[in-house]
């Protein structure tokens, strides 16, 4: 994604690798539910492995540490008023990560009901009658569960599933050895990148500048333990805040998100290219200065920020 000072588009990119999908009625705890059997949660995961079965699939294991996630996703949906009970305040990324449960993929399901004689058998139900999401409820390759459940004030029932795959031991390992060295030469490959192909295309090269790399640094770092993906955060802040306090007369930024790629550097440029609102920020004749910040979350999805500048001392 793109963003400028002169005309800030909000423009997605089509080349982003997430993996994470969120599904939403609504959603809560998994015991002690007004109306709610208190064995609910077993017989659900009961009725769902009984389906996997017949598909071939292999069961869930459901684990004791997303049912307590997905009761406490529940409950924050049931405080919410009834307009918003389809909205999580953040990503099932950001929540899984929050709680240092590693995954390779995962997605949550919510329902809300009231009246039904049977809430977990017409759950199930609609998930049939939805294929997108039964085929991700079926899929062989999800590993593991866990169920939650939460009442609002005005009688409404959630019920929140999880369902995830669990990461590659090897991928794992290779996660938790990336050190914040290994990502500052990062930030100055691409740094060298850009400016190769800057003059390739016969305009000069941008100066390194270590307030611009801090800024876009601080971004990509806030990306990754969020677990969002955007110019914006989740308050609102964008680049002019960021940028705060600095004698900017002009400044666009680039992001990129890349994930199970061998080069997720040469992948960021290389969409940045072929996006042309990225392609004007990166090959920006105002432009005199960059910086550039890199993170890289718990499941090794790489988060690239550069920010392009001109300072009023420049002129």
């Amino acid at each position: 994604m793109s963003r400028s000072f002169r005309g800030m588009s909000k423009r997605q990119w089509s080349s982003i690798f997430v993996l994470v999908a969120g599904i939403v009625f609504s959603g809560g705890t998994s015991w002690a539910v007004e109306g709610l059997d208190p064995l609910w949660a077993g017989r659900l995961e009961r009725i769902l492995n009984a389906e996997r079965s017949t598909a071939g699939s292999p069961s869930f294991e459901r684990r004791a540490v997303l049912d307590d996630l997905a009761g406490e996703m529940a409950a924050s949906l049931a405080a919410k008023p009834p307009k918003k009970r389809l909205a999580l305040s953040r990503s099932l990324e950001s929540w899984l990560e929050r709680n240092e449960i590693p995954f390779r993929r995962a997605y949550h399901f919510a329902y809300l009901s009231k009246g039904a004689n049977d809430p977990l058998q017409d759950l199930v139900d609609r998930w049939q009658d939805q294929r997108r999401r039964w085929r991700k409820v079926m899929d062989r390759k999800m590993h593991a569960a866990g169920f939650g459940a939460a009442r609002t004030e005005d009688g409404w029932l959630i019920l929140v599933a999880i369902v995830l795959r669990d990461p590659p031991a090897a991928r794992s390992a290779e996660i938790a050895k990336t050190t914040q060295q290994e990502l500052w030469t990062l930030e100055r490959l691409v740094h060298e990148r850009v400016n190769r192909i800057r003059l390739e295309y016969g305009f000069s090269h941008l100066a390194w500048d270590d307030e611009l790399s801090h800024t876009a640094r601080n971004h990509s770092t806030d990306m990754a333990v969020r677990g969002y993906f955007g110019h914006e955060d989740p308050e609102g802040r964008g680049l002019g805040v960021r940028l705060a306090g600095l004698e900017v007369e002009e400044a666009a930024e680039n992001i990129a998100a890349s994930e199970n790629v061998e080069q997720p550097m040469e992948n960021a440029i290389r969409a940045w290219l072929g996006s042309p609102d990225h392609r004007a920020n990166l090959l920006g004749e105002d432009f005199t200065r960059t910086g550039v910040g890199v993170a890289v979350d718990r499941r090794g999805k790489y988060y690239f920020t550069q920010v392009f500048a001109r300072f009023a001392a420049d002129d």
